[in-house]
């Protein structure tokens, strides 16, 4: 028998009630939704990169007059930063201090180990801890799930062996 007509409210001649819908749980939707934005929240992370441009600091106020003795160096100087960009921050991120003498790995297609030594470097340690040489930008990464020494691969396996599962 059907649970909306029933003898009783046949014989008293009552209207079937019907059970109020149930509402669907989205609970499941909002943790997908949770678990999505925390993966992009945690892939995008800030990167500090030398400017492609000369920085103020680098060009010095000498160099900006213009005077045609000074083109020499300002070449010498755009030789000097393009290396910066292209071999050094690979070697030494932002914060960190440049040596007082470039690596025996420092090898610049345009400058000669001199130039390099004597005019090129001493300009980029100076203007190597300066703020204004880089800038912030944005990359996706999604190295943080794999790297070992990440907080998330060290709470997952905090809880896998909590759980008495060891996959090392």
């Amino acid at each position: 028998m059907d649970r909306r007509n029933s003898p009783i409210n046949d014989l008293y001649g009552t209207a079937p009630q019907d059970e109020p819908p149930r509402r669907r749980s989205r609970v499941g939707l909002y943790l997908l939704l949770g678990a999505i934005g925390f993966f992009i929240f945690a892939s995008i992370r800030p990167v500090m990169r030398l400017r492609t441009d000369l920085p103020p600091s680098v060009v010095g106020d000498r160099l900006n007059h213009g005077v045609p003795g000074n083109q020499l160096q300002m070449q010498v100087t755009q030789a000097c930063w393009a290396y910066a960009v292209n071999s050094v921050q690979k070697l030494y991120p932002y914060g960190a201090n440049l040596p007082k003498e470039p690596p025996a790995s420092a090898r610049s297609s345009i400058l000669k180990p001199t130039a390099l030594r004597e005019l090129c470097w001493p300009r980029l340690r100076n203007a190597w801890t300066r703020p204004d040489s880089w800038k912030r930008s944005y990359e996706w990464s999604t190295d943080w799930l794999t790297d070992p020494d990440s907080s998330f691969q060290q709470t997952l396996n905090k809880v896998m062996n909590e759980l008495g599962i060891n996959f090392q």
